[in-house]
């Protein structure tokens, strides 16, 4: 059968798709071995199928691309996503001044070794490690000390219509001020370590607390009204209770503690404040008088040699050590929490260290309460 190239050209879809009858089938080979038009219809229509095949291959392909990036992304960000936080945390510390932060690592590793080194009784090491400037210093400033210097750091002051002995430090405030305000100035930036008369009390304190009974309660602190032969005064709660009975009792120690006080309180006991100061300046002398001729350098080896035999007389051992807290004071001091134990007993103790460069200031620190008498001496050689 011959078909003409119209026929044929229609029918090249069902051929390609084997959907016409044999003879048909027949009719299109024979046409299209005789004729190359038709021929080169059909070869496009063959690239035509082989087309979407190549192009579902593509996109099959580049989708795999896509997600293995996809998934590279997403295991990029979780292995940064931890070193970002942290980073974050160290900013955020460094600014606040607290905490493991950018610019204390060092300090941290220094106050670790030193801890260590305390754990496994290496005291000549940990001797090392100590800064004694500073005692030097102090050592010599005691020698200086005059019997004045030992009477309580006040001067006279009038405020209002009554003469108070106000310490040194805010003297100055005190004479610039109106007594309103200066009592007023002093209930918002100190904790209660004063007396203010009951009357200026009630005027200066109303809407900045309540009082239920005989205490009042703000924001500024906790306080409490006193009874005293010299009238009726006003103190901070933790005062009264460190001198309940004091201005009966031990009116010294009175002198000694609080900013602002009556003059009366000082110049009716000037005389057992004077036996005191004697006291404490005679003590001073015999205590800080065996190192009078010593340079530092003499004193920073004595000392050392010291801490190691007592540590070691001690005898106390450290089961636990472990860094707490970390905080800035004219410079990084980290505390160092212990756990020593001696015969049978344990007590926590902390040490808050400076460190300075490689060497390390004892700045301070704290024990449990009801701890065994033993920790005094502990005390005794590391502070």
């Amino acid at each position: 059968m011959k078909l003409p190239c119209s026929m044929v050209q229609d029918l090249l879809p069902l051929y390609e798709e084997s959907l016409c009858s044999e003879e048909s089938r027949q009719a299109v080979e024979t046409h299209l071995s005789q004729c190359p038009c038709c021929a080169g219809l059909n070869r496009k229509l063959e690239i035509a199928e082989i087309v979407p095949d190549n192009t579902e291959k593509a996109v099959t392909h580049s989708f795999r691309k896509v997600r293995r990036r996809w998934i590279a992304s997403i295991l990029l960000v979780l292995v940064l996503l931890p070193l970002l936080g942290g980073v974050g945390y160290l900013g955020w510390n460094e600014y606040h001044k607290e905490g493991i932060c950018f610019s204390n690592l060092d300090e941290i590793s220094t106050a670790r070794e030193f801890a260590n080194l305390l754990a496994d009784g290496k005291y000549d090491r940990v001797a090392e490690f100590v800064e004694y400037a500073d005692d030097y210093q102090s050592i010599q400033d005691a020698l200086s000390d005059t019997l004045e210097d030992n009477l309580p750091w006040v001067e006279a002051v009038q405020i209002g219509d009554e003469r108070f002995m106000v310490s040194r430090d805010i003297a100055a405030n005190a004479r610039s001020m109106n007594a309103a305000d200066f009592w007023r100035w002093l209930l918002t930036q100190y904790n209660g370590i004063f007396w203010i008369p009951a009357e200026a009390f009630s005027e200066i304190a109303e809407g900045l607390g309540s009082w239920e009974g005989d205490v009042w309660y703000s924001e500024s602190g906790t306080y409490t009204r006193i009874e005293t032969q010299w009238g009726r005064y006003v103190t901070g709660f933790e005062a009264w209770m460190m001198g309940q009975q004091s201005h009966k009792n031990d009116p010294v120690t009175l002198c000694y503690s609080l900013w602002v006080y009556p003059e009366m309180l000082f110049t009716e006991n000037q005389s057992a404040i004077m036996d005191y100061a004697q006291s404490c300046w005679q003590s001073s002398q015999d205590w800080n008088k065996p190192y009078a001729n010593m340079t530092l350098e003499e004193y920073t080896k004595h000392r050392r040699q010291e801490f190691v035999t007592d540590m070691q007389s001690l005898g106390a051992r450290i089961a636990y050590k472990g860094i707490a807290d970390i905080y800035w004071v004219d410079g990084w001091v980290i505390g160092v929490q212990l756990l020593f134990t001696k015969d049978g007993e344990s007590t926590m103790i902390q040490l808050d260290l400076r460190i300075l460069g490689d060497r390390v200031d004892i700045a301070g620190g704290q024990n449990q309460t009801n701890a065994p008498s033993w920790v005094n001496n502990l005390w005794n050689y590391l502070y």
